[in-house]
């Protein structure tokens, strides 16, 4: 699959690999029906397929990968590691970390040869919102907020690809928006360091409670099926990846003053 030149680009959450690998069969996906923090890692051999919701094992292929996933419903930090090894010698590995509004991950993968080992991640949080304001009660709103993102996306050698996502998970919404920085070596230089603070956003009902997951994903391995190559993703800060608050709250794209957010989870929005 192409990847984009490293910049931020709005983009619908499909990001697939091609990899081959060996290992065992996902566990239990983390909810995202309750508040907590969450990390779910899955490394091994690719099917190209994409995913919804947190459901990056759909991806990888049943008996030939491995998953590891946490959930803290108090977010308390949790932490999931996966690891495969083909028999060609592929390598793959993903670690990711989450706490109440922040979270960290790493990936690396390196096919030695045709179809090999592919890694994801995600990490995130889930908050339970009440957006309100006098005179919207009842209206579609949208929550427009920021999240600071440091760390680097990189391609090694060959056909390696690498891609790093930030976005919000709310179902009732009619337009979340996604955030990718991504490398392959292709596209000079090759990698890019991320050192920013992303806005994202996701629409909702004022007055109406709704569940909010905040993600960061990742994703490394090649973007051709027939090559090898090797590519990373490294955030590997405790707050890589950080909750940075309300950006603004908008009705038909005119913002709105005088409104109240109550957090469910008592997170610094």
């Amino acid at each position: 699959m192409f990847f984009p030149p490293p910049a931020r680009r709005l983009l619908a959450v499909a990001l697939t690999f091609s990899s081959l690998g060996a290992a065992a069969p996902a566990l239990a996906v983390p909810p995202i029906d309750q508040i907590g923090s969450f990390s779910y890692t899955c490394s091994g051999r690719a099917n190209g397929n994409s995913f919804e919701g947190l459901h990056i094992e759909w991806g990888f292929v049943p008996g030939f990968s491995t998953c590891d996933e946490a959930f803290e419903p108090a977010f308390a930090k949790n932490k999931a590691a996966a690891s495969a090894t083909g028999l060609d010698g592929s390598t793959a590995n993903a670690k990711a970390r989450a706490a109440a509004d922040h979270m960290s991950l790493t990936l690396a993968s390196n096919a030695v040869s045709t179809g090999s080992e592919g890694a994801k991640a995600i990490t995130g949080f889930t908050d339970r919102l009440t957006i309100d304001a006098p005179g919207y009660t009842g209206l579609t709103g949208e929550l427009v907020y920021r999240v600071k993102v440091k760390g680097r996306v990189e391609a090694f050698s060959g056909k390696g690809s690498a891609a790093l996502q930030v976005y919000p998970i709310h179902p009732w919404s009619t337009n979340n928006t996604v955030v990718t920085w991504g490398a392959r070596l292709d596209v000079p230089p090759g990698y890019v360091d991320v050192d920013t603070v992303a806005e994202i956003a996701t629409t909702f009902t004022f007055g109406t409670p709704f569940l909010l997951t905040t993600v960061a994903y990742g994703a490394s391995g090649v973007y051709a099926r027939e090559y090898a190559g090797s590519a990373a993703v490294t955030l590997s800060q405790t707050k890589a990846v950080q909750l940075k608050g309300v950006s603004s709250i908008r009705w038909a794209t005119n913002p709105v003053t005088g409104y109240s957010l109550v957090s469910e989870a008592g997170l610094n929005w």
